[in-house]
């Protein structure tokens, strides 16, 4: 009589894993911190709209992302505005500006319409530019991506810079640790476009923070501090001590900032 080979149980995120392509994985990834448009993806990743297209069909029919359709209009739409129907209890801060892209999340003049599956032909006309819209990860997608990439809120950092005509400005760090605060206070004029002011500092605990739109954590130390553009630069011709210094100081803001890991794919 043959043997039957013993029973292996494979981890869940292994089996998620198998089940997620590489496009489906960039897509979730894109919409952690805010609202996206399909229409950036195959640009940012350098991969083909049909893929995305696919992908995406994907992800709506799991119900792992949703949509919203947004229009011209005649009022402003800020970033909590937009997502105030998706998460209505998160406290996302008003600003226009963020530490990865410094560019506004949404254009003046939009309006948002209600939560949408989007069809293959809407993904389609998304991609090419005749449909705004924005999708989100819903509690489903968000789960599937924390299963996959283990996620170190502790590590998670929240930057918004809030700039002026002139030079001046603030920025808004939050932090479960706030250890990584004072340590990025440490080497900020080496990785920031603002050094702050000093003596105008304002600590405070969110309890609780919304650290983004989908996902709530206990508290966060949140520094509160005015700025000013940061003019340094690196020159190529710079004292050896100081590309030094420069190199190490962006070693460690790397270092800091890698709050979860990157799934491989085949």
């Amino acid at each position: 009589m043959q043997k039957s080979k013993p029973f292996t149980v494979v981890p869940e995120s292994t089996v998620l894993l198998k089940k997620m392509n590489k496009v489906e994985y960039l897509i979730l990834k894109s919409a952690l911190q805010f609202p996206e448009s399909l229409y950036n993806i195959p640009n940012d990743y350098k991969i083909s709209n049909a893929e995305v297209a696919y992908s995406a069909n994907n992800l709506f029919k799991n119900r792992e992302i949703l949509a919203e359709i947004v229009d011209e209009g005649e009022e402003y739409l800020d970033y909590s505005t937009a997502i105030q129907a998706i998460y209505p209890e998160q406290d996302i801060p008003n600003s226009k500006y963020t530490e990865n892209s410094n560019q506004e999340l949404l254009s003046p003049a939009l309006k948002v319409r209600k939560p949408v599956v989007l069809t293959p032909s809407q993904i389609e006309a998304n991609l090419s530019g005749e449909l705004g819209a924005l999708y989100y990860l819903t509690p489903k997608g968000a789960s599937r991506w924390e299963s996959l990439t283990n996620p170190d809120w502790n590590r998670y950092v929240s930057i918004f810079y809030t700039f002026t005509k002139s030079e001046e400005g603030s920025v808004e760090v939050i932090c479960l640790n706030q250890e990584f605060i004072e340590k990025y206070l440490n080497i900020e004029c080496y990785v920031a476009p603002v050094v702050r002011v000093k003596g105008t500092e304002i600590w405070d605990v969110l309890e609780p923070w919304s650290a983004t739109y989908w996902k709530t954590l206990p508290k966060g130390y949140r520094l509160r501090v005015q700025s000013v553009h940061n003019n340094w630069s690196m020159s190529s011709d710079a004292p050896t001590e100081w590309i030094e210094a420069n190199d190490e100081a962006n070693e460690l803001y790397n270092e800091l900032t890698k709050w979860y890991t990157e799934p491989k794919f085949d």
